[in-house]
């Protein structure tokens, strides 16, 4: 995928801080440099980087030391304690008023930052900006275009049933942050990001741009399909009802919002469901959740084609809509 080069500040001057991006970093020697070069390639250049090296016991510290030239770029060691206490550090350091986030086994396109700030002028009233990514595989090569839709307003309920911001993605106002709280590091396997974003929802107006301005990496060992799995079940058996009983949840979320994520949530599990009776289970799952689920309706009729022709007919319609995106490349940051 090829990057544009734009016009950015040496590395010699300081400008005014306008964005602090905070990226953890745990044994991530294999990609953190293409993460750091991606915020150092950005058009906007009024930004600081805190990589946060959360008890790294690989080279990722020994890769990040070289870019340490760069005066905006910080690395913060400590002992391992999770995504949410190195991003907590990361938080504690930041100097400006706009927070974004991005992984260290991500990257992100070259007007990422310059199309968000727009959006936060445009928006004055917004509190988190996110935009849609692109999923990569190890390799860096496109699998697909994570679908997420253009979206302005209250984050509930339809935070409940889609993604709005992925980490990778998101920039968030200081004072909302403050407001929330920082993430929660007691919850263990469970999704501190999820839990975050439910808490931030409180108090911010969100606004996500639909156009793919992140590079979300899948294919290892955090991202198998066992994990996300697992995220799902915990969400609904941890993180919801906490928010519920803790944060004054019902005020946000009602029962039949509930019932409709769960529906959701089988319906995820019958699509990646390999066997014909465990695709059948997961969906009958989803109707007793919620009987008026349309997309669980909708996926009735490929029970009756066998798991092989389903894949064949995803991996072409996937390939439908990278096209695009491949055939454009990172020109389309070009735009003005």
């Amino acid at each position: 995928m090829s990057k544009e080069e734009p016009d950015r500040t040496s590395v010699t001057e300081t400008p005014q801080v306008r964005v602090s991006v905070v990226m953890p970093a745990y044994n991530t020697a294999a990609y953190i440099a293409e993460a750091i070069e991606s915020v150092i390639a950005q058009t906007f250049s009024g930004w600081e980087l805190i990589v946060v090296n959360d008890g790294s016991t690989d080279e990722t510290v020994k890769t990040v030391t070289p870019f340490l030239r760069d005066k905006r770029i910080t690395l913060l060691s400590k002992p391992n304690g999770g995504a949410a206490s190195a991003r907590n550090a990361g938080i504690r350091k930041a100097q400006a008023d706009l927070i974004a986030f991005l992984d260290s086994d991500d990257y992100w396109l070259p007007r990422k930052l310059e199309k968000q700030l727009e959006c936060f002028r445009t928006f004055p009233d917004i509190g988190v900006c996110g935009t849609g990514m692109v999923i990569i595989d190890p390799d860096s090569n496109v699998i697909s275009l994570g679908t997420v839709p253009d979206f302005h307003g209250n984050p509930f309920p339809t935070i409940l049933e889609h993604s709005l911001a992925n980490m990778s993605t998101a920039m968030v106002r200081r004072d909302v942050i403050e407001k929330a709280g920082l993430f929660d590091e007691t919850l263990g396997a469970a999704p501190e990001d999820y839990e975050f974003w439910l808490r931030i929802g409180k108090y911010a107006v969100f606004h996500i741009l639909s156009k793919p301005l992140a590079c979300y990496r899948k294919g290892h060992e955090n991202t198998s399909q066992r994990y996300a799995e697992q995220r799902h079940q915990l969400t609904l058996d941890v993180i919801l009802p906490r928010f519920m009983k803790e944060q004054d949840g019902e005020k946000y979320i009602k029962w039949h919002h509930l019932a409709r994520m769960k529906a959701c949530r089988h319906k995820y599990r019958a699509d990646s469901a390999l066997r014909w009776n465990e695709r059948t289970y997961w969906l009958f799952r989803s109707f007793l959740a919620w009987p008026f689920y349309g997309e669980a309706w909708s996926a009735v009729p490929w029970l009756f084609f066998p798991p092989n022709f389903i894949r064949r007919v995803k991996r072409l319609l996937k390939r439908n809509r990278t096209a695009p995106h491949e055939q454009q490349g990172d020109s389309s940051d070009g735009e003005s």
